[in-house]
């Protein structure tokens, strides 16, 4: 169980970083969602 760990938190690591970046790439149409 402890490999599926040591998969899970780089690509939960990856997923948080794209959804960043796809975030702070859009207009900010609202400022309350600031995620940069």
């Amino acid at each position: 169980m402890s490999a599926f760990w040591l998969l899970l938190v780089p690509v939960a690591g990856f997923a948080w970083f794209s959804v960043r970046a796809v975030m702070c790439a859009l207009p900010k149409s609202n400022e309350d969602f600031v995620f940069c």
